[in-house]
């Protein structure tokens, strides 16, 4: 079964090497909404349908559903090259 997760453009970062952000799980953390480094925090979502009608309340930064193992090595890359 597929998962699927949602991430949209950085507007900020960009110099660190942050592009992307994928939303939280509001269960696991209420710090953050979006991450940028911390894989394990990406929002899981079992339907295509959910997370396209959650992406669609989110107008800014290209919001996009993606599957959740694609949003999970995205973040974990962009965790490992960010230069700080």
């Amino acid at each position: 079964m597929s998962a699927y997760a949602i991430v949209c453009d950085a507007r900020h970062g960009r110099s660190l090497g942050i592009d992307t952000l994928a939303m939280v799980d509001r269960s696991k953390t209420e710090s953050e909404f979006w991450t940028s480094d911390k894989p394990h925090l990406i929002m899981r979502f079992l339907s295509p349908k959910v997370a396209t009608k959650v992406a669609s309340r989110f107008v800014f930064n290209n919001p996009r559903v993606v599957e959740y193992e694609f949003a999970r090595d995205i973040i974990e890359r962009q965790n490992m090259s960010v230069s700080v």
